[in-house]
């Protein structure tokens, strides 16, 4: 028996737009969700913001306009993400219906699995040497393995996978005694959830967590290619390959005077090497969708997908479950220098932004804002003959 789930979230949002008008969006969407100024504090965001989804407090929203990248960051809360999945969902849709670019920009998908039969697999394919590199860039690491490859009970993480490419963090796969860890922590919340989800919490509780430290966590490797310099949109060509030109060009050139002779292909190839020499970088990319993450087998492929890139053998572990989600990441290439902006700047009323203003300036409901808003639009228009009474008796 086994469960799946978000444990850790936090998204990335880029926009221009004014925090007044995100509120205004939100009011619009969803009375029920609100932003309340938050007590922890940290400078280098423009406003700490809660988001409330009634009275219940569902992230944190960090908003900047100092930024130069406009960058502004929610991270939920993890006992939300256990417990108030429906609120989540109604932000998720919220953000879609906005013309922002957002992402996960960390992320965390947790299998518990009941008994110590994950664990034990672990350990024997370990100390059996079973878990090799296949490449230069993947190594299992953590304290405890590294001296004696045993498990300890002082430390509840028992095993840490990561890739040690140029000491890159930004994928990891640990394996953690998760009932020890939740003894430790107090958050017997979790728990109780697994219980609700048909696991045994009076066994052992092992847990693998796929942890995503940042937006290149979504992406694969990055190899260098070469945009033509005539046609941006022309297919690229690999390094391997103007490497290729070049020699045989080189070659061709060092005898060519010797025996006077030309060769179509060589010219071919002359040509590629001169027209081929932008730099650039390709790489394939996730594209998380938000509406699925908390679908059971959607998070199952997504784990699938990206433990492979850190235990190469992670199915002779964990046996690989069917699931129906089928992820396919998008091939991205882009010149180096490329910077992608996404236009997201909305203009709304000032009727819209004085009614805002009005609701929270005054702790009003949109009816008795709307008179208020009314009274000032009266002596605005006719400034001799409306009566300001009218204003001091509505607000």
């Amino acid at each position: 028996m086994e469960n799946v789930i978000i444990d850790k979230l936090r998204l990335t949002l880029r926009f221009e737009d004014s925090l007044i008008n995100f509120k205004i969006q939100l009011d619009k969407y969803d009375k029920s969700l609100k932003l309340t100024k938050s007590t922890q504090i940290d400078n280098n965001y423009s406003e700490n913001l809660l988001l409330m989804y009634g009275s219940k407090e569902i992230a944190k929203f960090d908003y900047s306009f100092k930024r130069r990248d406009k960058v502004s960051h929610i991270r939920f809360n993890k006992y939300s993400l256990y417990y108030h999945q429906d609120e989540i969902m109604q932000v998720f849709k919220f953000l879609i219906s906005l013309d922002f670019e957002v992402q996960p920009s960390k992320m965390e998908i947790a299998r518990d699995f009941v008994g110590s039969t994950i664990f034990n697999s672990v350990l024997s394919h370990i100390q059996n040497s079973k878990i090799v590199q296949p490449t230069n860039h993947h190594v299992y690491m953590g304290d405890e393995i590294y001296r004696e490859n045993m498990y300890t009970p002082n430390n509840h993480e028992s095993f840490y996978f990561r890739n040690i490419d140029k000491n890159k963090r930004d994928l990891v796969l640990r394996l953690e005694d998760k009932k020890k860890a939740i003894e430790d922590s107090k958050d017997f919340y979790i728990l109780n959830y697994l219980k609700k989800q048909g696991l045994d919490t009076s066994r052992d509780i092992f847990r693998f967590e796929l942890v995503f430290n940042n937006l290149d966590s979504f992406r694969g490797s990055r190899n260098l290619v070469y945009f033509s310099k005539f046609d941006m949109t022309k297919p690229t060509i690999t390094k391997y390959y103007l490497n290729k030109c070049k020699r045989k060009v080189k070659e061709f050139d060092s005898i060519k005077d010797i025996f006077n002779f030309s060769n179509q292909k060589i010219e071919m190839y002359r040509e590629i090497e001169n027209e081929y020499t932008i730099k650039g970088k390709s790489y394939h990319e996730i594209n998380v969708d938000l509406l699925k993450l908390f679908d059971k087998d959607y998070l199952l492929a997504l784990f699938q997908l990206k433990s492979k890139d850190l235990i190469f053998n992670i199915f002779d572990i964990i046996p690989e479950k069917h699931t129906k989600s089928f992820i396919k990441p998008n091939k991205i290439e882009k010149p180096n220098g490329f910077i992608q902006k996404k236009s997201s700047t909305k203009y709304y009323s000032v009727d819209e932004k004085l009614l805002l203003l009005i609701k929270e300036k005054f702790k009003i409901d949109d009816l008795e804002a709307q008179k208020i808003l009314n009274s000032i639009e009266t002596i605005a228009n006719n400034p001799n003959q409306g009566n300001r009474g009218d204003l001091f008796d509505s607000i």
